[in-house]
């Protein structure tokens, strides 16, 4: 069966296979047992599959840095948008959240204020919340939490945090949606005790991630 029939196509040159220049393919006769006939079998170039391998992976690994370049695209944009925002000094005196019953409190205060849900019905889970420092710069304990925000507004917040201002940051209701949110900026910035909290949680400190394409910005919770 000197070349599979194909002269035109195939090439022959020991008379042991046909070679498919245009695929890069071996087509070898094997022995068909049961029929007792051969028919052709189609057996890949090693350079060709290394070939093909190299660029499937050049391929995933360009489509990667695509959604990464996005992301910090969309996450860069957002910062240009958002006014930079002032480290808060001591210069007056709002209730800080010291207690997981003072957040619930403030919670429910901003609520009573805003409504439970915004104006799509959708229930808020967000809350603008900050940090105070003494006129040395020193953070005191205990979050400032005010006005609630949609899942879009806290989106804006983080990325709208300077990359040099660390006392800014969201307060959410529940861990599930800190990670939610930290997750639309490359997920939790991973520690060793992940989530973190600072001064081994001593009242006024609560638990809290970074986001990785953020690591200034709180994502507080309880």
């Amino acid at each position: 069966m000197f070349v599979m029939h194909n002269p035109v196509r195939f090439t022959d040159p020991s008379g042991l296979f046909a070679i498919d220049p245009s695929l890069g393919i071996f087509i070898l006769p094997v022995p068909d047992i049961d029929d007792g006939y051969w028919f052709p079998w189609l057996v890949p170039d090693p350079l060709l599959v290394e070939a093909l391998g190299n660029l499937l992976y050049e391929i995933g690994q360009a489509a990667f840095d695509l959604m990464t370049w996005r992301q910090r695209l969309a996450f860069r944009a957002m910062q240009n948008i958002n006014a930079i925002i002032p480290t808060r000094e001591l210069t007056f005196a709002p209730p800080r959240a010291i207690s997981s019953a003072d957040v619930t409190a403030a919670i429910n205060a901003s609520l009573a204020k805003a409504g439970t849900h915004d104006a799509r019905g959708n229930p808020y889970r967000f809350f603008h919340a900050f940090l105070l420092t003494d006129p040395r710069g020193n953070i005191l304990p205990g979050v400032v939490i005010t006005t609630p925000l949609t899942d879009a507004a806290a989106r804006a917040r983080i990325a709208g945090i300077p990359s040099d201002v660390h006392t800014e940051g969201v307060f959410a209701i529940t861990q599930d949606a800190a990670i939610w949110l930290a997750n639309q900026f490359g997920g939790p910035i991973p520690t060793r005790l992940m989530p973190e909290i600072s001064e081994r949680g001593a009242p006024g400190f609560f638990w809290h991630f970074h986001p990785r394409y953020n690591d200034a910005a709180h994502i507080w919770f309880i």
